[in-house]
């Protein structure tokens, strides 16, 4: 349980980023403004912005709509129904910190289920450990949506597969990868009934929540912009994300990286085209590429399940 506490707070030990300095420009801010506008930073301010006004540019509808609802409500709850922007940062770090905790409650205890209390705490440690652990206490979702996915994956375990597909439901009103929760779940129905068709049971209807929580989302795309990949094209129009295969991100990753521009006076490799942080996130790439290979050569030793 200390670990777990340790994970709470570990993220305020670490230095602020660069892009957090700007939140820091009006010095005469009451500190409890300064604080809570640091840890709201890029898509923070986003997810204030929908709790406070809705979806009402295409731009807003990349951003799934669990998350700043959420503030939303909180919001007007601590501010007794005046959601200034302050009572909408402060509400999503009332969100954030519990969700994070929420995962390192339940990531110890799956972990303890599929192996043993040692392995969970140094799981946990290595989690909160991470460099950009941080995050974890920022207004983003990444807090909620691992909490969300940790909790499916735990209870589906357990065979609580209503309270499993239900906080897969949410997973996928939280972020766009809550859909491969869904599917990996599959994985795991079709390995505890072994694959037998014949085994079937009305477990299979609980998959529904996470349909429908797709088909709602998509429908509320159609109603507001008359579109149902509302979402996906203001992704790839408005925030230039498409989808690629891998190789084909980390290709180009590094030839922008060390791309002379004809018109720049000097060659600074990873230091343009807004790419101040192109090294750390190939290396994180390819750190974590390494740790897929070596899980799969594990598991090709059966030192490890593979679901």
């Amino acid at each position: 349980m200390g670990l777990v506490f340790l994970g709470l707070f570990a993220p305020f030990a670490v230095p602020r980023l660069p892009s957090f300095q700007a939140s820091y420009s009006n010095a005469f801010a009451p500190w409890w403004e300064r604080l809570t506008t640091a840890w709201t930073g890029w898509d923070g301010g986003w997810y204030g912005f929908i709790a406070a006004d809705g979806y009402s540019h295409e731009g807003t509808i990349a951003f799934f709509p669990l998350y700043p609802y959420l503030i939303r409500f909180v919001g007007y709850v601590i501010s007794l129904g005046n959601l200034t922007p302050v009572a909408g940062r402060v509400a999503g770090l009332l969100i954030s910190l519990p969700a994070s905790l929420v995962l390192f409650v339940l990531l110890y205890r799956l972990v303890c289920h599929e192996y043993n209390g040692e392995v969970a705490g140094r799981t946990v440690l290595y989690l909160t450990a991470f460099p950009t652990s941080f995050f974890l206490a920022a207004v983003y979702t990444e807090n909620l949506f691992l909490a969300l996915t940790v909790g499916t994956f735990y209870f589906a375990r357990r065979e609580q597969w209503a309270l499993a597909l239900g906080l897969t439901a949410l997973a996928v009103l939280t972020r766009n990868q809550g859909v491969l929760v869904a599917l990996a779940l599959t994985v795991e129905y079709g390995r505890q009934i072994g694959w037998n068709p014949r085994k079937l049971d009305r477990r299979l209807l609980y998959f529904g929540l996470p349909a429908l929580a797709l088909s709602g989302w998509l429908l509320f795309n159609y109603l507001s912009f008359g579109n149902p990949f509302a979402f996906q094209n203001a992704v790839a129009a408005i925030w230039g994300r498409e989808f690629a295969w891998p190789w084909t991100t980390i290709l180009t990753g590094l030839a922008l990286a060390v791309y002379h521009a004809p018109d720049a006076p000097d060659w600074q490799p990873f230091a343009q085209n807004n790419l101040t942080f192109a090294p750390f996130d190939l290396l994180a790439t390819f750190f974590f590429q390494g740790l897929f290979w070596v899980a799969i050569r594990r598991v090709r030793r059966n030192q490890m399940p593979l679901c």
